[in-house]
Formats: C-alpha cells, sequence, structure tokens
C-alpha cells in the first residue's frame, strides 16, 4: 500500500467525522462540551481550539458537512503538500484561535450565539490558498472553472453571509480574520530585513512558479499512474477471456 500524500488532511477529517457520529447519539452532550458560546458565563477557554469539532449530528447537518469535507479534502490536501507538516498544523490552530476570539468578542453583548462547525478554519485555508496561487485555475466544486483569487473572495462573501445572518457584525468578525489569510498565502506580511522589495517579489515568483510546476507533475505522475493501473486491468481481463476460452 502507498504511502498517504496527505496524512494530517486525512486524520483531521477522520476525526471531525467521528465528531459528527458521536454528536449523532441521543442526549450525546459533545456539541455542548466543545462549542464556543459567546456569553462569558458559559465560556470555557479551551473551546477556542475545539469549537471547529463540535458538530451537529443531524440528517440535517449531513449534506453540508459532507462538501464541507470534500472541500477540505481539496484545499487542505494542496496546502499540505505545498507546504509542511508544522506550517500546516500552525494554520489551522490560528484560524481556530482568530476566528474564534475575533467571533467571541464582537458577539459580547448578543444573546444566545455560539460557535461550532470547522467552517471558518476552512474559510481561511481557502483565503490562505488563494493568496498563495491567486492565478491557479480549478473547477469550482468541479463544474465552474475560475481562479482562486475568485474562489477566495466567494468564500469571502459566503462567510459573511452565512455567520452574518440576522447580525451583520457576525458577519463582519468571521470575515475579518480572512485578511490575514490572504496576507499569510500571498506572503504580504512576512519580514525581509535587509532585502528590497523587488527581490522579494522575484523571490516569491519563483516560489509560486516552482509549486505550480510541483503540482503539475504531481498531477501528471498521478494520471500516468492511473493510465498504467487501467492498462493492467485491461490485460488481465484479456488473460482471463483467453484462460476461458482455453477450458471449453
Amino acid at each position: 500500500m502507498k504511502n498517504i500524500s496527505t496524512p494530517l488532511t486525512l486524520g483531521l477529517l477522520v476525526s471531525l467525522a467521528v465528531a459528527f457520529v458521536v454528536s449523532w447519539i441521543p442526549d450525546s452532550p459533545l456539541v455542548t462540551m466543545l462549542a464556543l458560546f459567546t456569553d462569558p458565563a458559559a465560556m470555557r477557554p479551551w473551546t477556542f481550539l475545539t469549537y471547529p469539532w463540535a458538530v451537529p449530528g443531524d440528517g440535517n447537518a449531513l449534506f453540508f458537512f459532507l462538501l464541507m469535507g470534500l472541500w477540505l479534502w481539496g484545499i487542505g490536501g494542496q496546502i499540505e503538500r505545498s507546504t509542511n507538516a508544522r506550517t500546516y498544523i500552525a494554520l489551522w490552530l490560528g484560524a481556530t484561535v482568530v476566528h474564534g476570539l475575533t467571533y467571541f468578542v464582537v458577539a459580547q453583548g448578543l444573546k444566545d450565539h455560539f460557535l461550532a462547525g470547522p467552517g471558518l478554519p476552512v474559510a481561511f485555508f481557502a483565503v490562505y490558498l488563494g493568496g498563495r496561487y491567486p492565478n491557479q485555475g480549478i473547477s469550482f466544486f468541479g463544474i465552474i472553472p475560475m481562479t482562486m483569487k475568485i474562489v477566495a473572495i466567494i468564500v469571502a462573501v459566503l462567510t459573511f453571509f452565512g455567520y452574518g445572518t440576522g447580525a451583520p457584525l457576525l458577519g463582519l468578525a468571521a470575515v475579518a480574520p480572512l485578511a490575514l489569510a490572504w496576507g499569510l498565502g500571498s506572503r504580504q506580511w512576512q519580514l525581509h530585513p535587509g532585502r528590497s522589495r523587488a527581490d522579494v517579489k522575484f523571490e516569491r515568483k519563483k516560489e509560486a512558479e516552482f509549486d505550480q510546476f510541483r503540482d503539475e507533475v504531481r498531477r501528471r505522475e498521478i494520471e500516468r499512474e492511473e493510465k498504467e493501473r487501467l492498462r493492467r486491468l485491461f490485460e488481465s481481463s484479456l488473460d482471463d477471456g483467453d484462460d476461458s476460452a482455453n477450458s471449453r
């Protein structure tokens, strides 16, 4: 069996799926334990890290949970392949905490609000990837061709309206950290002491070109392996047909 190229993303998806199943059990306290409540009296410090796993395990949420999982598998996998484990973990935890803190502060004075589910960290991942590869072409949900920059904008708009329904300030709180995601992805906010802006831009361009080249090589390798698998399958079917003919 070949090594999995995105073990962190796979592990994250499995843990979210387990949380969904556990929450589906009647009277499960998991969502209440992990969700980030904005009421200071009900808030628990660890929930600034755990609210992405507060996934409501009900049938109505299943479709959106599966959609979110597919989205995370795609963008999370690309981030994992193009960076490293330390960066990936730092991005996920940093996004979770920053979004949680921003939402918690803005929600003070608003009653009955809480934060649950992986939507905000996943949006952070998408905008980070848009900043890193703004001109990379993809098929949005496998249907509509567009660039990652456009995807990042769409994600930001959906985040605002999704979390700001009935409370626009909470929509702004959900979107604000995405500016950090874009800045980190585009490397605009990294410090480069003693180096000119032109040198930094040139290095970023070369890094982006190399990342795109590496992704293209991986894509072609996957295609080659798939063609080889199909060829072996075809040859095996021919051999089975010959054996059947000879046995008659």
